[in-house]
């Protein structure tokens, strides 16, 4: 429904408006597919409309959306009709006409009650909520979110709740309340690796992204951003990658780093673009202005703040039509127009105030309280944001300013007493089954790791016994030569296991924090120079060139014995697994004040299969060299347990036939020191 409140702000809206020439558009091109319609029965046409629906959904929007129109006077079952409704409340919301789509699900809505589907009604309750968000009706969203939630978990929908605990999360992110928001993200996240679907996983990282906006941490908001855009690669759901790339572009934005802004938000806006998404289109374009406005590109931020006003104001997108009003206000104050600035300025202060006034407020007040009613295990998260929301109500009406300010602060000390061992015990219950898995977990894992070390350390040993046993039995009557070769063979063996040994006694000390780290300034072109001169003999036996292409005066902060540790495992193995006349590299290179250094080969390189494997200890991973050579499995456990105490990160790439390249990051400076408090 709409409330006074939206009225209003459509009356706000409606004193910008002016009048769009041009003919309407046309959503049936005249032809074969019109005339194949005539002479059929009822259920051939409708059959027929809702392939050609289907045929034009990504092509031609509103003709697909015509063609479903027409299914739906032919459809007289209201699930039919509802599912009809609900695929064009999608299509019309994807091209950014969010009042067509909500008048769309709430029709969907109305044929699912009829019904009873609680699982459509779970979905469809959260598309009216998403598309009061992008209206900017939040109240409206919260109290749609909150019925979906109810029937996704009686349902049993993992999915489903994470998607809408982070549609919840984005709201508190926009109410300022950011201890609610990050609790909401985190569990939208926690279900959605739960769930196993790369989509809601991919939402919950970026809303969380989001969040760490919001909290002043662009450098956390922008991996999160990445891991959500590289998750969502992974489906191949090309049009929801330009929310990805507007989220990579507003964390570069933040960080000054305006270039990269403008990069991801071309991007955001190529994708919007091809998907004919007006509301995306608006908001990437709402960010060039304001990226060009930062660079003193006064010409080109005014085209494109101009062309997402005019979208906005278009589509009745409230929130973004004010913020274009501030950019395009700067713009022309800037650029010396100052009525004109004056101008936007005003409307935009008009459209931001109505966007948030008293009655909403209150409607805020008296929302949280029902839930409050409706849902005891929400307690604690509805009454904080009751009173925040009421302390925004006391700063507007001044002339009770105090008396309010003493009931909210008295409240506030009723309620801390009420709840805190309550919050407090449910807390400590949470942390305890979250520890529970965690142990389990890692438990399983060492089982299977030492399985693995059984089998390992039985197994040459049992090989040791038959050659001592063969070299004893008719010792005298054996050849020299022959004797020889067993003893050569025996002691081989025993150098192997010792190697063996050793690597496993390093890697007990890592597990039981007895390995000390002495952090230095390294030079890391001697540190390479140094361990490859240790590796050339092995080298020059399979005839493999090693080259130091690291740069002069690059360095790290880090342990020297844990480091050429790395280097001399990556080195070997990249020996081990290369055919002769190959070649190994080491390179080096800096990134955002850590060093990344690289050791690639020409070797035989990894399936996928293994890549994914090679850092787990409970997988065996001892492979064959090219040369028959053998190895522990150990080297790169410990070479990951190493990098990563040292606040760094160990990947690989690789593919059959093309070799590898194993790369690890450590800092280029130690740790800031931690700041004393204030006595």
């Amino acid at each position: 429904m709409i409330t006074p409140g939206m009225h209003r702000l459509l009356a706000v809206i409606a004193l910008w408006a002016f009048t769009w020439n041009g003919a309407g558009a046309q959503f049936l091109d005249e032809g074969q597919e019109d005339l194949s319609l005539q002479g059929q029965g009822k259920e051939q046409r409708r059959e027929m409309l809702l392939g050609l629906g289907r045929k034009y959904m990504e092509s031609d929007r509103n003709k697909a959306i015509s063609y479903y129109k027409m299914a739906i006077d032919l459809t007289e079952d209201p699930f039919q009709q509802g599912t009809l409704y609900d695929t064009i409340g999608v299509l019309s919301w994807r091209s950014g006409n969010y009042e067509e789509a909500l008048d769309y699900y709430l029709q969907a809505r109305d044929d699912f009650e009829l019904v009873e589907d609680s699982i459509w009604l779970g979905k469809v309750y959260n598309n009216i909520a998403v598309v009061y968000t992008n209206m900017g009706y939040k109240n409206e969203a919260m109290r749609n979110y909150q019925i979906a939630l109810g029937y996704r978990e009686r349902l049993g929908d993992i999915r489903g709740q994470s998607l809408i605990h982070n549609n919840i999360g984005l709201i508190f992110q926009d109410w300022g309340l950011k201890e609610e928001a990050f609790k909401m993200h985190w569990r939208g996240l926690r279900l959605a690796l739960l769930s196993g679907n790369d989509g809601a996983i991919a939402y919950s990282y970026t809303s969380l992204g989001e969040c760490y906006e919001l909290d002043e941490k662009p450098d956390s908001a922008l991996h999160y951003h990445k891991l959500g855009l590289a998750r969502i690669q992974r489906t191949g759901e090309t049009n929801s990658y330009t929310y990805y790339y507007t989220n990579i572009g507003e964390a570069f934005k933040k960080m000054g780093r305006l270039d990269s802004a403008e990069i991801n938000f071309s991007q955001a806006l190529w994708y919007a673009e091809q998907y004919k998404n007006k509301h995306r289109q608006a908001v990437a374009e709402h960010h060039l202005g304001d990226v060009y406005l930062m660079k003193g590109n006064l010409d080109r931020a005014r085209m494109y703040a101009r062309k997402s006003y005019l979208n906005s104001l278009e589509n009745s997108y409230p929130e973004l039509l004010s913020q274009n009003g501030f950019v395009l206000a700067e713009i022309e104050e800037k650029s010396g127009h100052v009525e004109m600035a004056y101008s936007y300025f005003k409307k935009a202060s008009l459209l931001r105030d109505s966007l948030f006034n008293a009655d909403e407020l209150a409607g805020i007040t008296e929302l949280q309280v029902r839930n409050h009613v409706e849902e005891e295990s929400r307690e604690n998260l509805v009454l904080r944001q009751n009173i925040q929301i009421r302390d925004m109500t006391i700063q507007r009406q001044k002339n009770f300013r105090m008396i309010l300010l003493a009931g909210g602060t008295l409240v506030l000390a009723i309620l801390f007493l009420v709840i805190r061992s309550r919050r407090t015990f449910r807390n400590l219950t949470f942390q305890l089954q979250e520890s529970e898995l965690e142990l389990r977990r890692m438990n399983d894992s060492k089982d299977k790791f030492f399985s693995i070390i059984s089998h390992d350390l039985k197994s040459p040993f049992n090989g040791m016994l038959g050659i001592t046993k063969v070299l004893e039995s008719k010792f005298d009557e054996r050849p020299p030569e022959q004797t020889r070769e067993l003893i050569h063979l025996l002691r081989r063996t025993t150098e192997q296991q010792y190697e063996f040994v050793q690597e496993l006694l390093q890697w007990a000390r890592t597990q039981t924090g007895k390995m000390e780290y002495k952090s230095e300034r390294i030079d890391v072109r001697l540190l390479c120079g140094h361990v490859l001169e240790l590796l050339t003999p092995s080298a020059r036996n399979k005839q493999i060139n090693l080259e130091n292409r690291v740069q002069e005066s690059q360095f790290i902060w880090a342990d020297f014995k844990a480091v050429e540790t790395v280097l001399r495992n990556l080195v070997s193995n990249a020996i081990k697994f290369t055919e002769k006349g190959g070649w190994v590299t080491l390179a080096t290179r800096e990134q955002e004040r850590m060093l990344i250094v690289s050791v690639t080969d020409t070797g035989i390189g990894m399936t996928e299969e293994q890549r994914e494997n090679l850092f787990r200890i409970d997988v065996q991973q001892s492979a064959k060299g090219t040369q028959k050579e053998t190895g522990t499995g150990l080297g790169l456990i410990i070479c990951k347990e190493f990098v990563e105490q040292q606040g760094g990160q160990i990947w690989v790439k690789s593919a059959p036939g093309e070799g590898s390249t194993f790369s690890f990051s450590l800092p280029t400076s130690p740790p800031a020191p931690a700041q004393s408090p204030e006595r």
